[in-house]
């Protein structure tokens, strides 16, 4: 499984968290690749999901980016508002767990 990590470096926890993820889903035999807001080029196609670590913004530019190639994401909420990124940090693992039973959307409704 091949998992894109949208990372917003204005987020003070998103590194800390990127690397959580990356050591976990490795350990796994995922194989992730990291992605800078601020940084060039983005390889976008050939992944299964994708987390956004940010906020809305981070949210949107994901969804922007990835949805042509139909990949999922998960966008994890390090902004403020959390309107759309809406699954708190410390629950990625959950999320992603449930994503991968195809059971997302019973996660969602009973976060509601």
């Amino acid at each position: 499984m091949k998992v894109m990590l949208i990372i917003n470096t204005q987020k003070p926890a998103a590194a800390a968290l990127a690397s959580e993820i990356r050591r976990a889903l490795d350990g796994k035999g995922c194989t992730t690749a990291l992605y800078l807001l601020d940084s060039a080029a983005m390889v976008t196609s050939g992944f299964d999901i994708a987390f956004s670590l940010g906020g809305d913004g981070t949210a949107l530019f994901a969804a922007r980016t990835m949805t042509a190639f139909g990949t999922p994401i998960i966008p994890l909420h390090l902004g403020t508002l959390g309107f759309i990124a809406s699954a708190h940090p410390s629950r990625w693992l959950d999320v992603f767990s449930k994503w991968r039973e195809g059971k997302l959307s019973e996660w969602r409704n009973a976060q509601r």
